[in-house]
């Protein structure tokens, strides 16, 4: 993980909603699909048919709440951005943040790993012509650019996180630009 090794150990990543959510969050991927939210909207389908599953309840031992927070997490990652609209409390929120950054942490990664990434998440879309795949993928990055801040947990405040995000996005902006 590209985190800082506090946030490692952290134990919102070892609470059971938070750790579901991160497995079920991709659980249905489809990288052809044009809609926006329709991987996300499909994984938190599934992962609510898996919670209500009784077994799986009792096991997991999931309350209404919990299995609430794992929705609202899954589907924030849509926009990976943590509206107040998706929880029911502050602490959900900061869990929210915290999961969204975590996310999200690759694109402050060292220079090698996350070019490693760059080209992975190109061969995903292979299916798109270099063009049309340059210009969608740009557009992603310059709207993280945008933003008033990239991560938005207090456990990713500092520590160059932000400003190296923020490197990496740019060079790969630079690469696809020299690319079409």
């Amino acid at each position: 993980m590209t985190t800082p090794n506090h946030i490692d150990s952290s134990t919102l990543l070892k609470s059971t909603p938070t750790w579901l959510s991160k497995i079920k969050t991709s659980i249905v991927y489809d990288p052809t699909t044009t809609e926006v939210g329709s991987n996300e909207r499909k994984s938190n389908d599934v992962s609510l048919e898996y919670a209500s599953d009784p077994a799986v309840s009792e096991t997991l031992r999931l309350d209404e709440r919990e299995v609430s927070h794992v929705s609202s997490m899954i589907l924030a990652t849509i926009h990976h951005q943590p509206t107040s609209s998706l929880v029911r409390d502050a602490g959900t929120l900061d869990d929210l943040k915290f999961f969204l950054d975590i996310d999200m942490s690759i694109l402050a990664a060292e220079e090698t790993k996350y070019d490693v990434y760059a080209a992975a998440i190109r061969k995903e879309y292979a299916h798109y012509s270099e063009l049309a795949y340059c210009s969608g993928r740009r557009k992603v990055l310059s709207g993280f650019l945008r933003r008033e801040r990239i991560y938005f947990s207090d456990a990713f405040e500092g520590s160059g996180i932000e400003e190296r995000a923020r490197s990496n996005i740019c060079r790969e902006i630079g690469s696809l630009q020299a690319s079409e």
